[in-house]
């Protein structure tokens, strides 16, 4: 698929190599991976917006005593966030896209949290149209250790599909509500530590299953449990 590209690909223009040199988030776009890399890259300066002097992590919890909101919350938040930062790039970000039929035929089937679709580069024929998968998981999921492959890989990146992104919100506060029970489920975890487990896990799934996954862990948390972790 990407050699075919590569046959009707038109190269950048020299303002666009020096637009590219000057902004990076604004890669030029030639392959299903080229739209995976761009996307982790610009998913990778969200934690400065959640952490930063306009901090937007508060829309990710409830009122004190805080409870985070949940996964469709923080889904919600990345959608949005992309839909800013890649804005004019002719890339459309879906969420809770259907992406196979319920098994009896009714009610809703399954879908993604995220699906990134993006047209390829210049073409001179009908431009392709690439696509990323986007699995979403709060640090207190049950499966947050092995839905990389039991749910991005083998339920989403199937056919011609073969590029996702695997995003795991750390979550911690010091006034977390007692009563809620994604509190210890979420401890058991520290910001490095996920940080590197699914680092190395994407890289050994994308190895055996033939596919490309990048692994990005958003810092969430309030900031007294921040930086007292």
């Amino acid at each position: 698929r990407e050699a075919a590209s590569r046959a009707t690909w038109i190269s950048p223009s020299p303002a666009h190599v020096l637009a590219m040199a000057q902004e990076n988030a604004r890669r030029w776009i030639v392959s299903d991976g080229g739209l995976r890399r761009a996307v982790v890259d610009v998913l990778r300066t969200a934690t400065d917006k959640l952490q930063g002097i306009h901090s937007q992590v508060q829309l990710l919890w409830t009122d004190p005593p805080h409870e985070p909101r949940g996964e469709q919350k923080l889904s919600d938040w990345i959608a949005a966030f992309l839909e800013y930062e890649l804005r004019g790039r002719a890339i459309v970000i879906g969420r809770e896209t259907q992406i196979r039929a319920s098994v009896t035929g009714k009610g809703r089937g399954e879908s993604i949290d995220l699906k990134i679709d993006a047209v390829a580069g210049k073409h001179t024929q009908g431009p392709p149209i690439v696509t990323v998968m986007v699995e979403v998981k709060g640090s207190w999921n049950r499966d947050l250790l092995t839905a990389m492959e039991s749910q991005l890989v083998e339920r989403y990146l199937t056919g011609s599909i073969t590029q996702g992104i695997y995003l795991a919100g750390y979550y911690a506060a010091d006034d977390w509500k007692q009563s809620d029970r994604k509190r210890i489920a979420a401890r058991r975890h520290t910001l490095d530590g996920l940080s590197q487990a699914l680092e190395v896990q994407a890289v050994d799934v994308s190895t055996r299953r033939l596919v490309g996954v990048d692994s990005v862990v958003l810092d969430c948390s309030l900031m007294a449990a921040r930086t007292s972790t």
